[in-house]
C-alpha cells in the first residue's frame, strides 16, 4: 500500500511539475521577481495528464487487486482467536 502510494505521488508530482513549471517562467533578474506570475495552463495538456493519471491509477489498482486476493475478514479474525 505504501509502495502504491509512493507511485501514484510520484507520478503525480511529475505530471503536475511537467504542466506548471513552463508557465512560471522563474527567474533571479529584477523584472522576472517584480511583476505578478500569471499562470496559463494549457487545457489539453492538463486534461491529458489527468486522464493519464486516473487511467494508470485505474491499472495499478486492478493489478494489485489482482496480486493481493481478496480480503476476508472472518478468516482473519478466527485466526486470531
Amino acid at each position: 500500500m505504501l509502495g502504491y502510494g509512493l507511485l501514484v505521488g510520484a507520478a503525480m508530482g511529475l505530471l503536475l511539475s511537467w504542466v506548471i513549471l513552463p508557465e512560471l517562467h522563474l527567474g533571479t533578474a529584477a523584472s522576472d521577481l517584480t511583476p505578478p506570475t500569471i499562470l496559463v495552463v494549457d487545457r489539453v495538456t492538463a486534461v491529458s495528464a489527468a486522464v493519464g493519471l486516473a487511467l494508470s491509477c485505474l491499472v495499478a489498482g486492478q493489478l494489485a487487486a489482482s496480486v493481493g486476493g481478496r480480503f476476508q475478514l472472518v478468516r482473519q479474525l478466527r485466526e486470531l482467536a
